[in-house]
This record gives C-alpha cells, sequence and structure tokens, in this order.
C-alpha cells in the first residue's frame, strides 16, 4: 500500500480527498487502482 504517499503528491488537499472518494466503489475507480473495499475487507 501506498501510505500516505499519494497525499504527498497532491498540491491541493481537496483533490486529495476526491481522489480517495473515487476508491470508494468499483464503478468510480479508475482502471489502474483497486477500490479500497479491496484492502478494507479482504
Amino acid at each position: 500500500m501506498d501510505g500516505c504517499g499519494s497525499l504527498r503528491q497532491m498540491d491541493n488537499i481537496k483533490d486529495w480527498i476526491y481522489m480517495v472518494e473515487q476508491l470508494k466503489t468499483a464503478d468510480t475507480t479508475p482502471s489502474h487502482m483497486v477500490p479500497i473495499t479491496v484492502y478494507l475487507y479482504e
């Protein structure tokens, strides 16, 4: 896992929050990533 590395890459924390929100479901997760539920529930 990336830890907070993805947060460090962002210039604006709102962009990071938006990205995290996208990872909540498989429908909104970018194709090169996995939903956060993979890490939380499996």
